[in-house]
C-alpha cells in the first residue's frame, strides 16, 4: 500500500468522524427545534383560546347588558303606564336617561297601538312628535355631535320590511335582538343592532320597547385586543351570520358578507353548533375559531384570531440559529483535534498494515519472495511474522506444483497441519494425477482397439441405411400413384354425390305434380257427381212435365170439341218431356261412365304418386350412399397423404442415420489416431509402475456431448403438390 492509500485512509477516518459530529449535533438541534416549536404551539393555543375567551366573554356580556336595558327600559314604560297619572312626557324623559347613559346607544324608541297606552290618541293627532294617528311613538336619537334629540315617529312601523322591527316582536312576542344592519343617520351609513322587548299586558301585546346600539366601539376593542398579541402581529375579526361586524385587517371589510363556504364548513359548523373552540393549522398560520353565543338572537356570532406561524415560532428559530452556529464551532474543533489524533495513530497502525496488503498483492500475483519490515505495535508484529511464515510456506509449495508441472509425480508434498488444505490438496492431487495418467494410459489401448471395432460397423450401417432409402423412394413413387387414383375415386364419387342430389330433387318435384294431378282428378269426380245430381233433377222434371201433359189430355178429352187445341198442346209437351227425360238419361249414362274414369284415373294418380315417392327415397337412399362413399374414398385420399407424411419422415431419419454412421466411422479413424497421441502424451510423465491405489470417491468429470453438423439436404421428400 502506498502513501496514496494511508491518505484514503485517513481521509475516511477523518470524514468518518466529522460525519458523526455533525450527525449528533443535528440530531441534537432537530430534538430542540421540534421541543421548541411543540412548546411554543402549545403556548400559543393557550394563549389564543384564552384570547378568545375574554374577546367572546366581553362581546357576550356587553350584548347581554344591552338586551337587559331595553328590557328594564319595556318595564320601567310598562309601570308608568299604570301610575294613576299617566303622561306621555313621562316616557320620553325615562327613554332620554336611558339613552344618556350608554354612548355607545345610536337611538331608544317606544311603540304602542292604538289607545294602549293612555286611550288619548286622538288629542295628540298631528301634535309633535306624534303622528297623524296619535298613537305613543316615542324616538331618541344621538346625533353625530353626540347630542340626544327626539324625532317624529316614523309612519312605517305598520309596513313589511321597514317595519319590522315593530311588526316581527308584535308577531313572534319575545324578546330579540335584529342584525347587524345598515342604517342612515345624518347622511353616513352606520352598522348597527337593535335590542326589541315586546311589552305585554294580559298576554296580549300592546307595543315595543327598542335599542339602536352603534357597532363601532366592538373595533376598538378588536383593535385593543391585537395590540396585547404578540406586540401585534396578528389579525381579529368579528363575524355575524351575515357579515363583517369587526376586523383588524382594515375597515374596508366592514359590513361585506361573510364568504358561504366559510360559514358551511365542517369546522365552523361545529363551532357554531356544538360552542366549541376550533384550532386550526394553515399553511402561514395559526386561526382560532370561538363561537359567540346570544341568546337572543337566531344564530350566534364567530370571533376569528389568526397569527402567523413566523411570529409563533420565531423564538424558537433564533434559538435553532444559535444552536447550529455552537454546532458549527463545536464540529470544527472536533475537525481539528480528529485530523491531529488521527494523522500520528496512522503512522504506527497504517505503515505495517500497508506492508502486509502489498505482501498478499505480491502473493496474489504469485509472486511468493517477499519481506516484511517489523512493527513497533505488538499485534502488529504478530501480523508480520504470520505473513512472513506463509509466505516461506507458500513458496515450498510453490516448488513442488513447478516439480509436478515438469512431470515429476514421484514427488512428494509436506503437509503443515490438519488445516493444510493447500497442502492436502497436492497429496490427493499427486496421487489422483498417477491414478488417472495410469488409467488413461490403459483406457488409450482400449479405446484404440475398439476404434476400429467401431469403424468397421459403421461402414456397415452406412451402406444398410443407403439401401433403405432407395427402398423408400421406391414405396414412394407407388403410393403417389395410389394417392393419385384414390383422389380420382374421390372425385368421381363428390360427382354421383351432386347427380344423385339432383335426381332427388327430380324425383320429389315429380311426386308433387302427381300430387297436384290427383288433387285435380278429384276435383273432376266431385263436380261429375254435381252434374249426376243435376240431371236427376231434369229426369224428376221431365216425369212431372210428362204427368202434368197427360191430365192436360184427360181435361182436353172432357172438354170435347172445345179441348182439342189444348189437347194438342198437351201432347206435344208430353213428347217434349219423354225426349228430355231420354237426353237426361242419356246424359246421366255418359256422366256415370266419366265418373267411373275419373275415378280409375284418380286410384292411377295415387298409385303413380307412391311410386315417384318411392323413387323420391331410394334416389335420397343413394345420395346418401354416394356421399358415404366420397367420404370414406376421400379419408383414404387423407390417409394415404398422412403415409406420405410418414414415410417422408422415416426417409429424413435414414438419411440422418446414413450421415451419422458415416461420421462414426470418420470420428472412430479419428478416435484411433487421438488414443495414439494420447499414449504418447501420458509417456511424459513419471510416476510409480504398481497398481494404482483405488479411492473411494474418484474426481467427477463431467462429459460434454459433441456436437456434429449433418447435411440432409439429399433427403427424400414430398411437396404439397403430391396431395
Amino acid at each position: 500500500m502506498k502513501l496514496k492509500s494511508m491518505k484514503h485512509i485517513m481521509t475516511r477516518l477523518i470524514v468518518s468522524l466529522i460525519a458523526v459530529i455533525v450527525g449528533i449535533t443535528l440530531l441534537f438541534t432537530i430534538i430542540r427545534t421540534a421541543e421548541g416549536r411543540s412548546a411554543a404551539r402549545t403556548f400559543a393555543d393557550s394563549a389564543l383560546r384564552a384570547s378568545a375567551d375574554k374577546i367572546s366573554g366581553f362581546v357576550e356580556n356587553r350584548l347581554a347588558v344591552f338586551m337587559k336595558t331595553a328590557e328594564f327600559t319595556a318595564a320601567d314604560i310598562q309601570s308608568l303606564q299604570k301610575t294613576t297619572v299617566v303622561n306621555r312626557k313621562d316616557i320620553d324623559e325615562l327613554l332620554h336617561n336611558h339613552l344618556a347613559g350608554d354612548s355607545s346607544f345610536q337611538g331608544i324608541y317606544s311603540i304602542w297601538e292604538p289607545n294602549a297606552f293612555d286611550g288619548k290618541d286622538s288629542l295628540f293627532q298631528n301634535v309633535f312628535p306624534y303622528d297623524t294617528s296619535g298613537r305613543v311613538t316615542n324616538f331618541w336619537i344621538r346625533n353625530s355631535e353626540g347630542q340626544l334629540i327626539i324625532e317624529p315617529g316614523a309612519p312605517d312601523y305598520e309596513t313589511p320590511g321597514d317595519g319590522d322591527y315593530y311588526l316581527i316582536p308584535k308577531r313572534e312576542k319575545r324578546s330579540m335582538i335584529v342584525g347587524p344592519y345598515h342604517d342612515q343617520a345624518e347622511g353616513q351609513t352606520i352598522l348597527m343592532v337593535s335590542a326589541l322587548v315586546p311589552i305585554m299586558q294580559n298576554q296580549s301585546f300592546v307595543g315595543i320597547a327598542g335599542i339602536d346600539m352603534d357597532l363601532k366601539f366592538l373595533q376598538s376593542v378588536l383593535k385593543q385586543q391585537k395590540s396585547l398579541l404578540y406586540d401585534g402581529h396578528c389579525d381579529l375579526s368579528l363575524i355575524s351570520a351575515k357579515m363583517i361586524v369587526a376586523s383588524t385587517l382594515g375597515d374596508s371589510l366592514l359590513s361585506k358578507e361573510c364568504p358561504t363556504e366559510l360559514l358551511a364548513s365542517d369546522s365552523i359548523l361545529q363551532v357554531l353548533e356544538k360552542n366549541v373552540v376550533v384550532v386550526q393549522e394553515k399553511k402561514d398560520a395559526i386561526v382560532v375559531w370561538h363561537s359567540i353565543q346570544l341568546t337572543t338572537a337566531d344564530k350566534p356570532w364567530l370571533l376569528s384570531i389568526s397569527v402567523p406561524k413566523a411570529i409563533i415560532f420565531a423564538p424558537i428559530t433564533a434559538s435553532t440559529r444559535d444552536a447550529i452556529i455552537l454546532g458549527f464551532i463545536l464540529i470544527l474543533l472536533s475537525v481539528v483535534y480528529g485530523v491531529w489524533n488521527v494523522r500520528s495513530a496512522t503512522q504506527r497502525i497504517v505503515e505495517p498494515i500497508a506492508a502486509c496488503v502489498n505482501a498478499a498483492h505480491d502473493a496474489a500475483e504469485g509472486n511468493t519472495k517477499f519481506s516484511i519490515a517489523d512493527a513497533s505495535i505488538e499485534e502488529l508484529h504478530d501480523l508480520v511474522l504470520s505473513f512472513r511464515k506463509m509466505g516461506d510456506s507458500l513458496e515450498k509449495k510453490v516448488s513442488i506444483v513447478e516439480e509436478i508441472a515438469a512431470g515429476n509425480l514421484l514427488v512428494e508434498p509436506e503437509v503443515l497441519s490438519d488445516n493444510d488444505r493447500l497442502g492436502i490438496a497436492l497429496v490427493n492431487m499427486v496421487e489422483q494425477l498417477q491414478e488417472t495418467l495410469h488409467r488413461i494410459s490403459v483406457a488409450s489401448i482400449s479405446v484404440e482397439t475398439g476404434s476400429g471395432h467401431l469403424a468397421q460397423a459403421a461402414n456397415a450401417l452406412s451402406d444398410g441405411a443407403s439401401s433403405q432409402a432407395a427402398s423408400i423412394e421406391e414405396i414412394h413413387s407407388s403410393l403417389t400413384e395410389i394417392t393419385a387414383n384414390a383422389n380420382a375415386g374421390a372425385s368421381d364419387a363428390s360427382d354421383a354425390a351432386k347427380i344423385a342430389d339432383k335426381s332427388e330433387e327430380i324425383a320429389r318435384e315429380g311426386a308433387n305434380h302427381m300430387e297436384a294431378l290427383s288433387t285435380a282428378m278429384k276435383e273432376i269426380e266431385k263436380a261429375s257427381s254435381a252434374i249426376a245430381k243435376i240431371i236427376k233433377t231434369i229426369e224428376d222434371i221431365a216425369f212431372q212435365t210428362n204427368l202434368l201433359a197427360l191430365n192436360a189430355a184427360v181435361e182436353a178429352a172432357r172438354a170435347g170439341q172445345h179441348g182439342k187445341g189444348f189437347a194438342v198442346v198437351a201432347d206435344e209437351v208430353r213428347t217434349l218431356a219423354n225426349r228430355s227425360a231420354k237426353a237426361a238419361s242419356e246424359t246421366g249414362d255418359l256422366i256415370q261412365i266419366t265418373s267411373d274414369k275419373v275415378e280409375a284415373g284418380v286410384k292411377v294418380a295415387k298409385d303413380t304418386e307412391v311410386a315417384f315417392n318411392s323413387i323420391r327415397e331410394s334416389v335420397a337412399d343413394v345420395a346418401k350412399r354416394i356421399s358415404s362413399i366420397a367420404e370414406v374414398v376421400g379419408s383414404q385420399a387423407k390417409g394415404v397423404a398422412e403415409i406420405g407424411i410418414g414415410l417422408d419422415v422415416i426417409n429424413q431419419v435414414t438419411q440422418s442415420n446414413t450421415a451419422h454412421a458415416e461420421e462414426s466411422a470418420s470420428t472412430s479413424q479419428e478416435l484411433a489416431m487421438q488414443s495414439v497421441e494420447l499414449r504418447s502424451l501420458v509417456g511424459r510423465f513419471r510416476f510409480s509402475d504398481e497398481e494404482p491405489k483405488q479411492y473411494t470417491s474418484a474426481p467427477q468429470i463431467e462429459s460434454k456431448p459433441v456436437k456434429r453438423t449433418v447435411d440432409r439436404s439429399k433427403s427424400i421428400g414430398w411437396s404439397d403438390t403430391d396431395y
